[in-house]
């Protein structure tokens, strides 16, 4: 069982502007039945009923129709746009063609990509207290050996006929870095 304070119910805060106004209805009613019955015209009292009962069926209706509306969930306006989607982040659309360039071309991948994946495997092995230029065994056997050789270790610029980076192999080492 729950000691948390419930929610008041949706109509808190409604009934107290139709209640005002059938309260001044009814107290109009019973002034002019009084008004009435000491004026010669006594047969408009049917009328005068009828009208009470009008008002008093409008603050019910008024009532439902705030109490349907604080319940039903919030529409947007029809005259109003909805904003459009939300482009994808810029440094990824980046990041996406770094990739695709760096598949088809090996001085793509050493110069785009290479660098960011190894600032992302030099910063997870700071994490881990692992530096690859003073102990880089440690840093080899962390990253695994296939992701350490193309990131960390010193490699010549490719030939730029050089095919690019198979994106089988580019996931071998992005699953390394994850596992950091």
């Amino acid at each position: 069982m729950s000691w948390r304070a419930k929610a008041p119910p949706a109509f808190v805060g409604v009934l107290p502007a139709p209640a005002a106004v059938a309260v001044t209805c009814t107290l109009a009613l019973v002034a002019a039945l009084l008004a009435l019955r000491q004026h010669p015209l006594a047969a408009a009292e049917p009328e005068a009923l009828r009208m009470w009962v009008t008002a008093i069926a409008s603050c019910w209706v008024w009532l439902l129709a705030r109490l349907v509306r604080r319940a039903s969930p919030p529409r947007p306006e029809a005259g109003r746009r909805r904003p459009a989607p939300a482009e994808p982040l810029p440094r990824l659309r980046e990041l996406e063609a770094q990739v695709l360039f760096s598949s088809s071309s090996a001085t793509d991948f050493y110069h785009r990509l290479r660098g960011e994946l190894a600032e992302i495997a030099l910063d997870r092995l700071n994490r881990r207290n692992l530096d690859p230029r003073s102990n880089p065994e440690a840093a080899r056997s962390a990253l695994g050996q296939e992701a350490f050789s193309i990131l960390l270790a010193p490699t010549q610029e490719p030939d730029r006929e050089a095919k690019g980076v198979e994106l089988a192999r580019l996931g071998t080492i992005l699953d390394a870095l994850e596992r950091l």
